[in-house]
């Protein structure tokens, strides 16, 4: 008893399948990766984990044996990707808390640096923060606070700002400078 060749046609690698098939993970990824992403840092509250999250749920759609069976493609995205985030969180709700036994003996030395009123450190530095905003040049500070605070791309401030993004880049580097240089400044004083 021979085996039986293939009676497929030989393939061309540089054409391409009319109608290919695309698994569940593709179909998913390119109808829905978009509102995965978003459900994802809505969960994790845009931690660093949201790329491998959601490379599991996309490992989980893979070993679906028969995508036939799977009736919402969507629904049965979000119901993984829930699955997945909760074993995220109860993994890092059980995970061991690390002990430095040399910053435990530093500290014993100086008492003194440790602060014990966390309200009045974050009024400190937030008062800090707008001595250094208000000392920078208006344009400098636009441009900062635009990039930082409201999260636009270089691009966008200077869209916004009527200027080149080369001389938002600019803005950018100076005001970073001088935000620093405030801040060592009063460190050494206090």
């Amino acid at each position: 008893m021979g085996y039986e060749t293939s009676t497929l046609p030989p393939q061309d690698p540089a054409a391409k399948p009319a109608a290919p098939f695309k698994g569940l993970a593709l179909t998913v990824r390119d109808h829905y990766g978009k509102a995965l992403h978003q459900y994802l840092m809505r969960r994790l509250r845009g931690t660093h984990h949201v790329r491998d999250l959601e490379q599991e749920v996309y490992l989980r759609l893979l070993r679906v044996a028969s995508a036939e069976l799977v009736r919402d493609p969507q629904a049965y995205m979000y119901r993984i990707a829930s699955h997945v985030v909760y074993e995220f969180k109860q993994r890092a709700a059980q995970e061991r808390v690390t002990f430095d036994s040399e910053a435990v003996a530093d500290w014993e030395e100086r008492p003194q640096d440790v602060s014990s009123d966390p309200l009045a450190d974050q009024l400190s530095a937030e008062r800090e923060l707008q001595r250094a905003l208000s000392s920078l040049q208006p344009q400098w500070r636009a441009a900062f606070i635009l990039h930082m605070r409201d999260g636009l791309t270089h691009a966008e401030v200077a869209q916004r700002l009527k200027i080149s993004a080369h001389t938002v880049k600019k803005h950018m580097f100076r005001a970073f400078l001088a935000m620093r240089s405030a801040t060592q400044a009063r460190e050494r004083q206090g």
